[in-house]
Parts: C-alpha cells; sequence; structure tokens
C-alpha cells in the first residue's frame, strides 16, 4: 500500500522590499504559494526492485551467518577431538610407564640374580625413562589441546566457580554425546 501513497508538499513564502535611503516611499510585498502533489504511478518498478534487493541482502545475511556457526562449530569440535585424543594418549603413556616400571623390576632381580647384564639393566632403565618423558609429554599436549578447546569455547574454568564449570563440562559432554 505505500506503494502508491501520493506525496503531497506546501511551501509559502513572504518577500517585502523596503527602499528607505532615496526618500521615496518604494515598497512592495510579493506572497507566494506552491503545491505539489505526486503519484507514484510508474517508477520502472524501482521499488519493487529496492524491495527484491533488501530481500537478496538479508537472504545473503542468513547464509553468512549460517556459514559463520558452522565454521565455528567445526573449530570447536575439533579442537574437543584433539583434546579428546591427546586424553587417551596420557592413558596410553601411563600403561607405557607402568609397562617398563614392572620390566625395570623383572630386569633388576635378574640382573641381581646374575641371569641379565649391566646392558639389559641399562636398556631397562632408559626405556622407563623415555616411558616418563613420553607421559610428561602426552601430559602437556593435552592441557595444551585442552586450552585450545576453551578458548574455542570462550570458557576458562579457573574464572568460574567449581559448581559452574562441572555444569558447563556436564553439558558440553552431553552435547558431544548426542552429535558425534
Amino acid at each position: 500500500r505505500a506503494f502508491w501513497v501520493p506525496t503531497l508538499s506546501l511551501s509559502a513564502g513572504v518577500d517585502y522590499l523596503a527602499n528607505k535611503d532615496s526618500g521615496s516611499s518604494f515598497n512592495k510585498t510579493e506572497w507566494g504559494v506552491r503545491g505539489q502533489l505526486a503519484f507514484p504511478i510508474v517508477q520502472g518498478g524501482a521499488k519493487f526492485v529496492g524491495l527484491e534487493q533488501a530481500r537478496a541482502v538479508v537472504d545473503s545475511l542468513h547464509t553468512e551467518r549460517r556459514a559463520t556457526a558452522q565454521s565455528l562449530e567445526q573449530t570447536i569440535r575439533a579442537a574437543f577431538a584433539q583434546a579428546t585424543g591427546s586424553c587417551e594418549s596420557v592413558g596410553f603413556a601411563k600403561r607405557q610407564v607402568a609397562e617398563a616400571l614392572e620390566n625395570f623390576e623383572l630386569v633388576d632381580q635378574s640382573y641381581i640374580l646374575g641371569a641379565a647384564s649391566i646392558l639389559d639393566l641399562l636398556d631397562a632403565q632408559d626405556q622407563l625413562l623415555e616411558a616418563h618423558l613420553t607421559l610428561n609429554n602426552a601430559s602437556y599436549g593435552f592441557f595444551e589441546d585442552l586450552i585450545a578447546a576453551e578458548r574455542a569455547i570462550s570458557f576458562y574454568a579457573f574464572i568460574h566457580e567449581p559448581g559452574d564449570v562441572k555444569a558447563i563440562v556436564d553439558g558440553i559432554a552431553r552435547e558431544l554425546r548426542l552429535h558425534p
């Protein structure tokens, strides 16, 4: 309906001219009134084109928003997948330390009994040291990935109350189980 509403404009003015310097009594007053009424009958479809352009811009913004949301979700999921994998690496490294320790104890007992050489004992010690180093590296890698995941969701556990942290972590775990 707004496409067909006419435009009305009115203007009025008064001019008063007086000549007091020459001694004559020349005074002139001019009045003017002007009115204009415009009906937008033919505008070449400009209003329809403007409306379609506005709809196209809105559709484009909706598409851009969906793409941004999808990209953000992908970044968050990738960060949590990386953190989950790093957590598993810590578990594997702990098992490796346990096995290396068991191996070292067996080789140490064998060395005490004379069944193993000093080189076997040194190899077992080296294996145990490597297992501890692997565990430390896996732990640090997990913490780095966890921080990256927290950064992806703009959540930092150290500035929240423990109850809030538990609620957020439970919500994230539930969300990851619902949408693998």
